[in-house]
């Protein structure tokens, strides 16, 4: 039965793309991956350029809610090359920002010839090969489409596709701070409250009001600020030890202390008591929640486990991969912001009149890839940064014949110009544009 459906799913494929004229942009286009899954079990399925994907037991729903409980097919399209990335025709931007990519894919599933989703509360655990050089500033986007109004085929034709942040990718930081005391037999409560009644953990953050750059500095350092509780409830400060702790910090936490709000006594028996303590402070990073699943771990263990290393297996796969929580199919991307020159100009490219023609630009310092608007002999691209290195591709065909041109440039308001193209074939294409960067 998985045969049948999978015959059907590529004459299906097939049917729509025969009345289609075979141009040098499809040619470019990668073909689809498939690969057979029961959903009874989990899966982790490997493209042939290294991604990986965990997908666990019963993530799968239809258009009607239902659960998918038999075999689905899985597609998948990888894109790390630039030659790749020039096919699929998407910009690298977020909104207004531009994006610099460590590799994108597209992952579909279907069953009976159904397009399926991820089911409420699933995930997949998606893994991106470090190809390059290995940055922890990369994030999951997922690619928001837009319909153009001609149908499902013309659903990226123009690269509307705007790549929206999965917002569990960023790392999340938390700041900690607890007093701790020197505890004496019999007292009455070992919080600390402040006169007014408030239990501390409601009001600390508060008043050390650390900014996102303080909350940075105490990763990896523990400090302790000391202090004494009077009898009276006046807090005294004593002194401050910590890893690392630089004297601008010390002043900073030191003022807090001595301006800290009157606090409730400590107590034994009601009586008021002189107690000792210190604010411990530290920065810690959640993790993700591929860390805490159970089912990935198992199946991770098989895959990266190393007899010889004290290393654990998932420790193991995150130095060779970039490794996030996907909450949905369809297109991923995983990138870096960028910060280029912030004043922008629209970039246009006059290239020869013909059918077929399309310019795209790749930035020499990034691995952006990005496509213009175009009009006929000119494709402008918009909002780009004024004198940032580029190299500018120009590709066309003539009958059976490729035609290209790159050349090396900067962003500038003045018109670039490449009229004429050199003969080519399409393996020496790709050598040229997968040599950029």
């Amino acid at each position: 039965m998985r045969f049948i459906y999978y015959c059907l799913f590529c004459l299906f494929i097939i049917s729509c793309n025969t009345d289609k004229t075979i141009t040098v942009r499809d040619k470019l286009q990668k073909e689809d991956q498939s690969f057979f899954i029961d959903t009874s079990s989990d899966t982790i399925i490997t493209g042939k350029e290294g991604t990986k994907v965990f997908i666990e037991k019963g993530s799968f729903r239809n258009a009607s809610g239902d659960i998918i409980t038999d075999s689905v097919i899985i597609t998948m399209q990888e894109f790390y090359k630039n030659s790749d990335i020039i096919a699929s025709n998407l910009n690298m931007r977020s909104g207004d920002k531009l994006l610099e990519t460590g590799g994108m894919i597209e992952l579909r599933a279907y069953a009976d010839g159904d397009q399926l989703n991820l089911r409420n509360g699933k995930s997949m655990v998606v893994h991106f090969p470090k190809k390059e050089a290995k940055n922890d500033s990369m994030r999951l986007f997922y690619g928001q489409e837009s319909y153009s109004g001609e149908g499902e085929d013309d659903l990226v034709a123009n690269g509307e596709v705007n790549w929206a942040l999965e917002e569990s990718s960023i790392p999340k930081k938390k700041i900690n701070i607890h007093p701790w005391y020197i505890k004496y037999n019999g007292i009455d409560e070992s919080h600390l409250y402040l006169f007014n009644g408030t239990i501390w953990y409601d009001t600390l953050p508060n008043i050390f009001n650390f900014n996102s750059q303080e909350i940075d500095y105490f990763l990896n350092k523990t400090v302790k600020v000391h202090y004494d509780v009077k009898k009276n409830g006046n807090m005294i400060y004593d002194k401050i030890n910590g890893s690392l702790i630089s004297n601008k910090m010390a002043k900073r936490l030191e003022k807090v202390v001595r301006k800290f709000p009157k606090c409730k006594p400590y107590t034994i028996a009601g009586n008021p008591i002189e107690m000792p303590g210190w604010f411990q402070i530290w920065t810690e990073i959640t993790p993700p929640k591929f860390m805490n699943n159970q089912a990935y771990l198992k199946q991770i263990e098989t895959k990266f486990n190393n007899p010889d290393s004290t290393t654990s297996a998932v420790s193991l796969a995150e130095l060779q991969y970039y490794i996030f929580d996907s909450k949905q199919l369809g297109w991923m991307n995983c990138d870096q912001f960028i910060n280029p020159n912030p004043v922008t100009t629209d970039f246009v490219v006059q290239v020869p009149k013909s059918e077929n023609v399309f310019a795209k630009i790749i930035f020499k310092n990034y691995k952006t890839i990005m496509i213009g608007n175009e009009d006929p002999e000119f494709f402008t691209f918009e909002d780009l940064p004024l004198g940032e290195p580029v190299s500018v591709i120009v590709i066309d065909q003539e009958d059976e014949k490729v035609l290209f041109k790159i050349e090396e440039t900067e962003i500038s308001d003045e018109i670039f110009k490449i009229i004429d193209l050199q003969n080519g074939s399409l393996k020496g294409l790709k050598e040229a544009l997968d040599y950029l960067n």
